[in-house]
């Protein structure tokens, strides 16, 4: 599907922009299909697919998506990579670390899993995010 730039909008700081035409295929490496504050799914990658986006790789964090990663490949299977004109979809495992309070051996064993899965691309979600002590609403990562 060859995106349309004058269809496909995104609108930041109250301006509403015209994706532009990719010149290369294109690739969102960080996205959280569970996270979309009030978008849907589906609606999501369609748009993300006709602006060009050809490989979408989310993030399972069995903390945040509250979930087994056997549930959370399941749902991929079931409900997401059957759509039509969706980017390739595949995640990384991890915690983000607000979530490393809750870093248990039963949180451990689910991200070790992932990497048996074969729509798992690696480990992700991990470092350090201290700029979210400031940006929005969500508790600091502890910084210990």
């Amino acid at each position: 599907m060859m995106p349309n730039a004058a269809r496909v909008t995104f609108t930041k700081k109250k301006k509403t922009v015209a994706c532009p035409v990719p010149l290369a295929p294109l690739a969102d490496t960080h996205a959280h299909l569970l996270s979309f504050w009030g978008k849907e799914v589906p609606e999501t990658l369609v748009r993300a697919k006709a602006a060009g986006v050809d490989l979408l790789v989310t993030m399972f964090d069995p903390i945040a998506d509250k979930r087994s990663v056997t549930d959370y490949s399941d749902w991929l299977v079931r409900e997401i990579l059957p759509m039509q004109d969706i980017p390739q979809i595949k995640y990384l495992a991890g915690v983000h670390p607000y979530g490393a309070p809750d870093y248990t051996d039963d949180v451990h064993a689910q991200v070790v899993a992932a990497l048996d899965d074969p729509l798992c691309a690696g480990i992700g979600e991990i470092g350090l995010d201290y700029h979210m002590d400031y940006d929005d609403d969500i508790a600091p990562a502890p910084h210990s």
